[in-house]
Formats: structure tokens, C-alpha cells, sequence
């Protein structure tokens, strides 16, 4: 018995309807998500307002490979804060919609690390398809600023590496590696030597047991 097969025009093209909707519809599907993408990348200008208006962003504080940083202003609860999400080079992977899901699970995660030279995370939600994490902003500077005006005296030194050592066991416990720790990612909060690890854009899961049997796989 013959079967029949679709027929095709000039262009190679099928000119059987049903395919002629399935393509105008994955074009279709297409053209709005590249609309969605370039609302998403021209969206986070000062002034712009989040999450209902409950958030309004200041200005850009700082750009890494995986996220930006953005000064807000909680008109709630009258502070500023930092908004960091995805950036544009992260919004353009082939494998956004998981590294969002990423985003998400890693804030989840932070959010258990309480400790006084960890970072509070605050909150956490969407708006124009990308996840926002909203944390605490500290004032003061950064290790490595601090370190451009010369060189830290031992004693000083020292209370820094407890402090962020401290936090890492923290962090640890909680199943996170940080795998960034530099003095770019810790805040020397204004007028104290209190030093806060601030930066987890490439934080990673961890387990202990699974570590240590591929140390001893290895060996």
C-alpha cells in the first residue's frame, strides 16, 4: 500500500499545513523569547523599580562572570540593599532556565548560613523572569581596596583570616563550597575591622562523604 508523503515547494519547504503551523508557531515561540530576553537586559537602570515598586535600584555596584550587584533602596523598611541577579553574559547562555533554577537553590542554601561575617540574605523572588537575591548592604570597603594602601599589620592580618575562617565553617556545614574566597569578596564594614564574606556567584554544593571517597579513589 502507498503511503503518502508530504509534499514540498521550491524552497524544500513542506507545504503540508499541519508543519506550516508547527514552524509559524516555534518562530513565534522564538521571537518572544528573544523579546523577553531584551526586556530582561535593559530593565536594571536607576530608578527602576522592583517587586511592585517595594524596591528601586540606586545604581550598579559591581559585575563578576556569573551575577551583578545592584544598590537599591527598600522603600518598606526604609535601608538600602543589595540586589544581585544574573547578568547579561549568564542571560544569553544556551542553558539559562537551569542556571536560573541554580540561582534559586543557592539562595535557598545562603539563606541557612547565619553568621555575623557571612552576608544576610533577606529575600529572595522573581521579576521579569530573573531570580533577585536581596541582602544586606554594608558600608565600607573592600579587603582588597584596603589593601592598596599598604600592608596590614600581623595582628590585624590575622583577625581578618579567623573571621572569614570562621564563616567558611559555616559555610561548610551547610554543604557549600565557596571556592572564591578573595580580598575583592570581603566587606571591611565602616569604622570597625569586622570583615564579611559578601560574594557566593560561584558557590557550589558539596557533600563530605562524597569528597572523601574521591580522596581516597584518587589515592
Amino acid at each position: 500500500m502507498d503511503r503518502e508523503h508530504p509534499s514540498f515547494n521550491n524552497n524544500g519547504k513542506s507545504s503540508d499545513p499541519t508543519n506550516k503551523i508547527a514552524e509559524e508557531e516555534i518562530q513565534h515561540r522564538l521571537e518572544r523569547q528573544a523579546q523577553d530576553r531584551e526586556k530582561i537586559m535593559n530593565c536594571w537602570q536607576p530608578g527602576h523599580q522592583l517587586k511592585n515598586g517595594r524596591f528601586i535600584i540606586k545604581q550598579i555596584l559591581g559585575q563578576g562572570g556569573f551575577g551583578v550587584a545592584y544598590l537599591a533602596s527598600d522603600q518598606k523598611l526604609k535601608r538600602d540593599v543589595v540586589i544581585k541577579t544574573l547578568n547579561e553574559r549568564i542571560q544569553c547562555e544556551p542553558n539559562f532556565e537551569k542556571l536560573k533554577e541554580d540561582f534559586k537553590k543557592e539562595a535557598e542554601r545562603l539563606s541557612q548560613c547565619r553568621h555575623s561575617n557571612i552576608v544576610v540574605i533577606y529575600d529572595w523572588f522573581d521579576e521579569d523572569q530573573l531570580p533577585c537575591i536581596v541582602m544586606d548592604y554594608i558600608a565600607g570597603e573592600t579587603l582588597a581596596r584596603r589593601l592598596e594602601r599598604g600592608v596590614l599589620k600581623e595582628e590585624e592580618a590575622l583577625h581578618y583570616i579567623h573571621q572569614i575562617g570562621e564563616a567558611l565553617k559555616v559555610v561548610h556545614t551547610n554543604n557549600l563550597v565557596h571556592r572564591d574566597v578573595k580580598p575583592g569578596n570581603v566587606m571591611i564594614r565602616e569604622g570597625t575591622q569586622e570583615a564579611v564574606l559578601i560574594d557566593f556567584g560561584i558557590a557550589r554544593e558539596f557533600h563530605h562523604n562524597k569528597l572523601i571517597l574521591q580522596i581516597l579513589e584518587r589515592t
